[in-house]
């Protein structure tokens, strides 16, 4: 008899075609509930064994998928952030003004982290004032992601300026800008961190767009 897998059902015989559904359910209910773990209690606040007994699972049957908690950690970034920069190139593609676009933009990155409210929470702490310093360093490649990440609004920075739709300005440098105030309003959203103080989305839409917008 073989290696039980993660939902109880022995690995007794070469049936993969009806294994491997089981299989990529039971790892997607690890990445998920290891999200929400991170984004609620962080990096150090969060253990293998607690994402394993919210799971229903062994500790070693979390170890069938991920070799520590380092790996776990750094795929919840992946499986997330790639669906994200999937989404902004998409949005940043479309052709009207600029300025209506990177409006655009801002809701799409504000609905995702609702979407996914674990890794919105997770997000808003890894870009806090010191929240660096809670995650492993051999991590710090994603951080330096971010711009590479950033570089389809990046683009679309520029095409707005050449359309005379959005400020003058380093290009790279307004997009830091906007990712910070996307951030902010993060912070201060009930979805995510059940703050008391609250920014409306119509208001911070109208703000961007105020900040960015070229002078008329």
């Amino acid at each position: 008899m073989g290696r039980p897998l993660p939902d109880g059902v022995a690995d007794d015989g070469p049936r993969p075609v009806q294994r491997r559904p089981r299989i990529e359910a039971s790892r997607d209910q690890v990445l998920d509930t290891a999200e929400e773990l991170f984004g609620a209690r962080g990096y150090r606040g969060a253990s293998l064994q607690q994402v394993a007994q919210r799971c229903g699972f062994s500790v070693g049957a979390v170890y069938l998928f991920f070799a520590n908690k380092e790996d776990l950690f750094a795929e919840v970034l992946r499986r997330r952030g790639g669906r994200l920069t999937e989404l902004t190139r998409a949005c940043v593609g479309r052709d009207a003004p600029a300025i209506d676009v990177l409006v655009e933009w801002v809701d799409v990155v504000i609905g995702f982290h609702r979407q996914h409210p674990g890794f919105g929470r997770l997000s808003a702490r890894m870009v806090a004032p010191g929240g660096s310093e809670e995650f492993p360093r051999s991590l710090g490649i994603f951080a330096e992601r971010r711009d590479e990440a950033l570089a389809p609004v990046v683009e679309l920075i520029v095409r707005g300026q050449r359309q005379g739709t959005i400020r003058a300005g380093e290009p790279l440098v307004l997009v830091r800008l906007l990712s910070g105030l996307v951030t902010a309003h993060h912070g201060m959203d009930p979805a995510l961190l059940g703050t008391s103080v609250v920014a409306d989305d119509e208001e911070f839409r109208a703000f961007v767009r105020d900040a960015f917008a070229a002078p008329r």
